[in-house]
């Protein structure tokens, strides 16, 4: 949780059902919210984060290491070109209450 190279990661995360996703600091802070798909192969996460207003953000694409009931694990690389640095961010089921936005 102090690894600068994935210290913006770290916090509460929420996907949803339909769709969406809301994302908060460990502090309850809002984070970012937006959309999220999964490809039908399983192997890809797409998020499209939006401000209050709806605008689009960004987009980002992050393979998939793991995913089921008990975890969701995606990797991150923090340069693009090179494929043997990277960082896996777990997520894993909290009883954490999604805080009011």
């Amino acid at each position: 949780m102090t690894d600068e190279n994935v210290s913006n990661f770290v916090g509460n995360a929420y996907f949803k059902a339909n769709g969406t996703f809301a994302m908060f600091t460990l502090d309850d802070a809002p984070k970012m919210q937006g959309k999220r798909t999964v490809t039908p192969d399983g192997k890809t996460r797409h998020i499209l984060p939006r401000d209050d207003a709806v605008k689009e953000l960004f987009t980002r694409d992050s393979d998939i290491v793991t995913l089921n009931a008990e975890e969701f694990t995606y990797r991150v690389f923090p340069d693009a070109e090179m494929k043997d640095v990277y960082f896996d961010i777990v997520h894993t089921p909290r009883t954490h209450a999604e805080p009011a936005k």
